[in-house]
C-alpha cells in the first residue's frame, strides 16, 4: 500500500520509491560519517545528477554492488565532465584524473553556523571538477566569492601543473611558483560556463603596494580600467589577483604546534613530527591558533631583492642586513591573539556554537573523542534514519502537497527540525482517522512552539490567534536562487514571521529582506500592524501611521530564533528621509546606536534604517504593465484593472513591461504635500498648493521602469530570463493556460541587492544589501567630534612694575 502510493508521486523520470532506493543505496555505499544530517544533500545530489541503482538491491553481493555502483557513479561524472550529450551514441571519452576537491556538501553545514549560507555548492563543486580537468590543476578548492557592482567573483585556489610560458619577467616579480605568485587562482563570473575559467596574471610589486593605498568597488569585467588616486598599474584582473594575495597570506590560519619552524632557518615551517590535533576543548581561544602563511613585506614581496650588481664596495650580506632592517621579517607562525586593529582590539573574533559536549569522556586520547556516535544504525540523539524516513513519509501522505517530489528535501528538513514523530501510526492503520489524529498532533505541536509553552511543564497549551497571510518563502527561494541568493534560513524565518504575526498581531506580513551589518544583520518584515498603537503628539510635517511614507510598519531583529528580539521600527520624518538622501552610513547592528554623519542625522540607527528601507521599497516596488489604472480624475490615485490577467511570459521579457507600482517620495520627504493651517494674509490655499507642487512636482504614477536612467543615460534596471521557457500549452488561446517554467529577474542598478522574481503567475521581491544606493559621489565627511570648551581664564594679576623714582637734586 505504502509502495504504491510512493510510485503515485512523480516527477517525468522517477517516482518517489525509486527515489527512496537511489538515495539509501548512495549512503549505504559511500558510508559517510554524520549520513543522518547530510541526508538532505544526498537526497538533492542524487536527483539533480540522476544517479540510478534499479539493478541492485540489498540481497546482491555487497562486494559486488560497491564496486559495480563505483563503475555507475565513475561513468556518470566522465559523461558529466566531458560535457557528452546524453541523447547521442557516442562513449564518453577518457578523462584525465582530478585531483582531490574538498567535499562542499559537508563544509556548506559548517559555513551555516557562521552566518554563510553556499546554496550553489554542487554548482560549484562540478564546475571545480571540470577545471581540474581543463587546466590540470592540483590542489584545488573554492577560495570564495568576491562581491562586484555589475557581476560576482567566483575564485578557485590552486596549483597550475601544466607548464605555462610567463615570459621573460621584471627583476623585482616573484616568478610563478614562489613568493607572492606561490599559487594560482582562477576567476569566473558564471560557475555553469565552463569556459569562463580565467586564470588571473602574476602579481607585481607595485600593485601590491598600490592596492594597499586605494579602495575599489570591482565591476566583474576582469578587463576593465581601474580608475584610482594613486593611479594603479593594470587591469581589474591584477588588483583581484592583488587582494586575493593580501587576504590569503595575512589570514590563513592553523592550530598551534601543527607547523614548527625549521631549524637555522626561521623563515621556513616543517610539519610538526607526530602532531595530531588537539581535542575540541583545546582550541577555544585565539591563543590556540596561529598564522601559516609568512607576511607581505612592505616592498610587495616576500623575500627582499637583492640587485645582482651592487655599488662598488658594498658586499651582498651587509646590503641584505641594511635592507631587512629597514623592511624586515614578521616572525613566523605567530598566535593570530598578537593581531591588533584600531584602539588596541583583537584583529579576530572567535565564537563557539553547536553541541560541545564530549560524548566519549573516558577516553585518554582527546583524538578520540567525537561529537557524533556511528552505532548499528545511522542516527543523532533522538532518532535514526529509519524513524526519520518513516516520519517524513508519513507527513508527506498526509499533506499530499502536488508537487511532493520537489520538495523532498525541504519536508525532510522540517521534520528533522521540529521534531515530528509519528511512532504510533503506520499503514495499515484507517487512513481517515490517521489523518484527523495526525492533524490534531500537529495542531498541538504548532501551538506549542507559537505560544512557547515549556514542554517540561503540565500546562495546557494556550488559545492562539488566527495568523496572517504568510508568503511561501520555501517555494520562492528556489527563484532567489536563479537570482543567485539562497535563502538557506527559509524555515527559521518563516517560523520567527508566524511567531511575529501572532504576538504584533501584524497582517499582509513579507519578508522584506536582509540588511548588513557591521556587527549584526538585520532582518527586515514587513506588514501592516492592525494593533493600536499610540504615537502622541506628531509634528506636522510627520505622515501619520498608515499614510504617505509611513503607510506601511517594519519589523527588525538580528536574531529571528528570539521573538522577543523583533522590534517596530518608529515613524520616520521627512528630515530624516533628506538627511538620508545625504550620507553614507554603515549599520552597526545596535538600533539604539548613535549616528555619526555630516550632516547631522537626528535620530538613532533605528530612524535611519527605517528611512533607508522606505526609500528602497517606494522605489523598487514594480508590478506587470496594466495590472493597475490611474484612477479618473485623480492622476495620484490608482485602482486594480477590471478584469485583468496576468499576460503571458513572453509578455513580460522586457523592461517597458513593467511599471512602478508606489509613489515617489517628494524632495521635501513626503508622499504629499504639506499645506500649513495658516497662510500668509491673502495667500488662497489652491495658489499655494500649486506654487510649491511646481517647486516640487509629483512624478507620473505608474511609470515603466524602461525610463529610469543612472549616469550616462544606462538604464537603472537588468533584466534576465533564465530557466526553461517553452510554453507546454501552445494550441490554448489564452496566454494564461499557457505552461512556461522560465524565471524572469530583474535586479535594481539603483539600490544593489534588490531583486525581482516572478515565474508560474508567481511574483516576489527581496532585498538582500547593505542599505546603500549607487551613487558617484565617493566621499562621505563624518560630523567632526563636538568642539571642546575653552579653559576658562585665570583673574589678571597686577603688572609687576615698581613706583617711580623721585629725581633728588644733589647738594652743592
Amino acid at each position: 500500500m505504502l509502495k504504491e502510493k510512493l510510485q503515485e508521486i512523480k516527477d517525468s523520470n522517477t517516482n518517489l520509491y525509486q527515489h527512496l532506493n537511489n538515495v539509501l543505496t548512495k549512503i549505504l555505499l559511500d558510508n559517510p560519517k554524520n549520513a543522518f544530517e547530510l541526508f538532505e544533500d544526498y537526497s538533492f545530489q542524487v536527483k539533480s545528477n540522476g544517479f540510478t541503482f534499479d539493478k541492485y538491491n540489498e540481497f546482491d553481493n555487497a562486494e559486488r554492488t560497491k564496486v559495480t555502483m563505483d563503475q555507475a557513479i565513475q561513468q556518470k561524472t566522465l559523461k558529466l565532465i566531458n560535457k557528452i550529450n546524453l541523447g547521442t551514441d557516442e562513449e564518453p571519452q577518457e578523462s584525465t584524473q582530478t585531483g582531490y576537491l574538498p567535499n562542499l556538501t559537508e563544509e556548506s553545514y559548517l559555513y551555516e553556523w557562521a552566518g554563510i549560507g553556499i546554496d550553489e555548492n554542487y554548482k560549484i563543486f562540478k564546475a571545480l571538477t571540470l577545471l581540474s580537468v581543463t587546466k590540470q590543476a592540483s590542489k584545488l578548492r573554492f577560495w570564495g566569492k568576491i562581491m562586484g557592482r555589475d557581476k560576482d567573483y567566483y575564485i578557485a585556489e590552486g596549483v597550475a601543473t601544466s607548464t605555462v610560458e610567463d615570459g621573460e619577467l621584471p627583476p623585482e616579480v616573484e616568478p610563478r611558483g614562489s613568493g607572492i605568485n606561490t599559487k594560482s587562482y582562477w576567476a569566473c563570473t558564471d560557475i555553469l560556463n565552463d569556459k569562463d575559467w580565467v586564470e588571473l596574471p602574476l602579481v607585481t610589486p607595485q600593485q601590491i603596494n598600490i592596492s594597499r593605498q586605494i579602495k575599489y568597488m570591482f565591476t566583474g569585467n576582469l578587463e576593465s580600467d581601474v580608475i584610482t588616486n594613486p593611479y594603479f598599474f593594470g587591469k581589474e584582473k591584477h588588483l583581484l589577483k592583488a587582494q586575493i594575495v593580501r587576504i590569503t597570506q595575512s589570514t590563513v590560519i592553523i592550530p598551534k604546534g601543527q607547523y614548527i619552524l625549521r631549524e637555522g632557518e626561521p623563515r621556513e615551517i616543517d610539519p610538526a613530527p607526530e602532531y595530531k590535533l588537539p581535542g575540541f576543548h583545546d582550541l577555544k581561544t585565539l591563543n590556540d591558533w596561529m598564522h601559516f602563511n609568512q607576511n607581505i613585506l612592505n616592498c610587495g614581496r616576500l623575500v627582499h631583492l637583492i640587485p645582482s650588481e651592487l655599488p662598488e664596495g658594498v658586499e651582498p650580506e651587509a646590503y641584505q642586513k641594511q635592507i631587512e632592517a629597514a623592511d624586515p621579517f614578521e616572525n613566523r607562525l605567530k598566535p593570530i591573539s598578537n593581531d591588533k586593529i584600531q584602539n588596541n582590539k583583537p584583529a579576530w573574533k572567535i565564537r563557539i556554537v553547536g553541541d560541545t559536549t564530549d560524548y566519549n569522556p573516558l577516553a585518554k586520547d582527546t583524538n578520540n573523542k567525537v561529537n557524533n556516535e556511528k552505532l548499528q544504525e545511522i542516527k543523532d540523539s533522538n532518532t535514526n534514519l529509519y524513524q526519520h524516513l518513516n516520519n517524513v513519509l508519513t507527513k508527506i501522505l498526509l499533506d499530499n502537497p502536488k508537487n511532493a517530489f520537489e520538495l523532498f528535501e525541504d519536508y525532510s528538513f522540517q521534520v528533522k527540525s521540529n521534531g515530528f514523530t509519528f511512532d504510533k501510526y503506520n499503514e495499515f492503520d484507517n487512513a481517515e482517522r490517521t489523518k484527523v489524529t495526525m492533524d490534531q498532533a500537529i495542531q498541538q505541536k504548532t501551538l506549542k512552539l507559537i505560544n512557547k509553552i515549556n514542554l517540561g511543564t503540565d500546562e495546557e497549551p494556550q488559545e492562539s490567534t488566527q495568523t496572517g497571510y504568510l508568503p511561501n518563502l520555501t517555494e520562492e527561494s528556489y527563484l532567489y536562487e536563479w537570482a543567485g541568493i539562497g535563502i538557506d534560513e527559509n524555515y527559521k524565518i518563516f517560523k520567527a514571521l508566524t511567531l511575529l504575526s501572532v504576538t504584533k498581531q501584524a497582517s499582509k506580513l513579507r519578508f522584506w529582506g536582509k540588511i548588513m551589518g557591521r556587527d549584526k544583520d538585520y532582518y527586515i518584515a514587513e506588514g501592516v500592524a492592525t494593533s493600536t498603537v499610540e504615537d502622541g503628539e506628531l509634528p506636522p510635517e510627520v505622515e501619520p501611521r498608515g499614510s504617505g511614507i509611513n503607510t506601511k510598519s517594519y519589523w527588525a531583529c538580528t536574531d529571528i530564533l528570539n521573538d522577543k528580539d523583533w522590534v517596530e521600527l518608529p515613524l520616520v520624518t521627512p528630515q530624516q528621509i533628506n538627511i538620508s538622501r545625504q550620507i553614507k552610513y554603515m549599520f552597526t547592528g545596535n538600533l539604539e546606536s548613535d549616528v555619526i554623519t555630516n550632516p547631522y542625522f537626528f535620530g538613532k540607527e533605528k530612524h535611519l534604517l527605517k528611512a533607508q528601507i522606505v526609500r528602497i521599497t517606494q522605489s523598487t516596488v514594480i508590478i506587470p504593465k496594466g495590472q493597475y489604472i490611474l484612477r479618473e480624475g485623480e492622476p495620484r490615485e490608482i485602482d486594480p484593472a477590471p478584469e485583468y490577467k496576468l499576460p503571458g511570459f513572453h509578455d513580460l521579457k522586457t523592461l517597458n513591461d513593467w511599471m512602478h507600482f508606489n509613489q515617489n517620495i517628494l524632495n521635501c520627504g513626503r508622499l504629499v504635500h504639506l499645506i500649513p493651517s495658516e497662510l500668509p494674509e491673502g495667500v488662497e490655499p489652491e495658489a499655494y498648493q500649486k506654487q510649491i507642487e511646481a517647486a516640487d512636482p509629483f512624478e507620473n504614477r505608474l511609470k515603466p521602469i524602461s525610463n529610469d536612467k543612472i549616469q550616462n543615460n544606462k538604464p537603472a534596471w537588468k533584466i534576465r530570463i533564465v530557466g526553461d521557457t517553452t510554453d507546454y500549452n501552445p494550441l490554448a488561446k489564452d496566454t494564461n493556460n499557457k505552461v512556461n517554467n522560465g524565471v524572469i529577474i530583474i535586479k535594481s542598478l539603483v539600490w544593489p541587492g534588490l531583486v525581482t522574481v516572478y515565474s508560474n503567475k508567481v511574483l516576489s521581491q527581496l532585498y538582500y544589501g547593505y542599505g546603500f544606493k549607487a551613487t558617484n559621489n565617493h566621499f562621505y565627511p563624518k560630523q567632526p567630534q563636538q568642539v571642546q570648551q575653552e579653559q576658562p581664564d585665570l583673574p589678571e594679576q597686577p603688572e609687576p612694575n615698581f613706583p617711580a623714582e623721585v629725581p633728588q637734586q644733589q647738594q652743592d
